[in-house]
């Protein structure tokens, strides 16, 4: 495990390894999508990685302490509009889409809630909990414990259709807002320079690991749904992401430190 700088020097540190199959990177979302526009001088590219399968993935849940005085977004958004400036919402790290749906859901609606960005899900999570900040959208896997214990109420999920996990809870594009549509994941990549002849083997193992009842029960179980998405297409949603999350980054200006 190499961490640090938001997944950049694990970024790196593959990139300068051998591409022989033997050091892979696991990717997220965020690094992989987001970083490109928000670290002004990362030392890394897409290029230079080549996707063999999404993971895991999962959509972020729109959570409220229960002290807002709303159960539904047309009401949390009249709320919010009611108290310009004094509401905040928390992300679970800026530059992610934790922070980006919060300034999108802001510029939808014309709203002014304030960002207040935390470093991980842990102290996101304990914050709504204890009302410091009034909203966020959390990563479902931590919040699932608290809502269904009524600790913290669900307004809307971020995937196109319901979760499994939160039958009850509407989606964000049900409601009729798609452009709010995010999900977060985490994925494979190999150096670019690995010969096609080991990427398909790895590409095979993974798709056979994925397709294993007892490998997919045990993920579920931890809240994670476990999609069949691999090579090209993967390729495909991960250039349609990076597309995306560049116009809100320019539209928001952030910019990440190194």
């Amino acid at each position: 495990n190499k961490g640090g700088a938001n997944g950049n020097l694990s970024a790196e540190q593959v990139r300068n390894a051998a591409a022989d199959g033997h050091t892979l990177w696991i990717s997220t979302q965020a690094m992989f999508t987001i970083n490109p526009s928000v670290y002004p001088a990362l030392r890394w590219k897409q290029s230079d990685f080549k996707p063999i399968a999404k993971g895991v993935e999962n959509p972020l849940v729109l959570v409220t302490h229960p002290s807002v005085p709303a159960r539904t977004l047309p009401d949390l958004v009249k709320w919010v509009a009611a108290n310009p400036g004094q509401v905040t919402y928390a992300s679970f790290s800026p530059g992610t889409p934790s922070h980006f749906l919060g300034f999108q859901l802001n510029e939808r609606f014309k709203l002014d809630m304030v960002h207040v960005p935390y470093k991980g899900s842990a102290p996101q999570i304990t914050d709504l909990l204890g009302g410091q900040v009034r909203l966020g959208f959390a990563q479902l896997q931590g919040a699932l414990p608290h809502l269904q214990s009524g600790k913290l109420h669900a307004i809307a999920v971020t995937s196109r259709e319901r979760t499994r996990f939160l039958p009850q809870v509407p989606s964000l594009a049900e409601l009729g807002y798609p452009d709010l549509s995010a999900t977060v994941w985490f994925g494979l990549m190999a150096p670019s320079a690995t010969p096609k002849a080991v990427m398909d083997q790895i590409q095979a193992a993974a798709v056979k690991a994925q397709a294993d009842a007892d490998y997919k029960a045990k993920l579920e179980a931890q809240g994670f749904d476990v999609p069949q998405e691999n090579g090209e297409t993967f390729a495909a949603t991960i250039a349609s992401e990076t597309a995306r999350w560049a116009r809100v980054v320019q539209a928001t200006g952030f910019k990440a430190n190194d």
